[in-house]
């Protein structure tokens, strides 16, 4: 990719929320997107997340959501 000229690529994370993924049935956690970016980054790409912010998940369930330094 980089030999092609491409510097920047463009990733749908959906959310950064573990809970939120499972309720999306995507298989990846949160961890495994920050060292998915990590590689990127270590081969000089910017990369632009998109994020899906308050999925709608089943009733009585709450989230719990933490600040991480990625």
């Amino acid at each position: 990719m980089r030999e092609a000229g491409i510097n920047v690529v463009a990733i749908g994370f959906e959310s950064p929320i573990d809970e939120e993924l499972k309720a999306m049935n995507k298989h990846i956690k949160s961890a495994d997107m920050i060292a998915f970016t990590r590689v990127f980054h270590k081969f000089g790409f910017l990369v632009h997340g998109m994020f899906i912010f308050g999925y709608p998940l089943k009733e009585g369930t709450h989230l719990r959501c933490r600040q991480r330094n990625a």
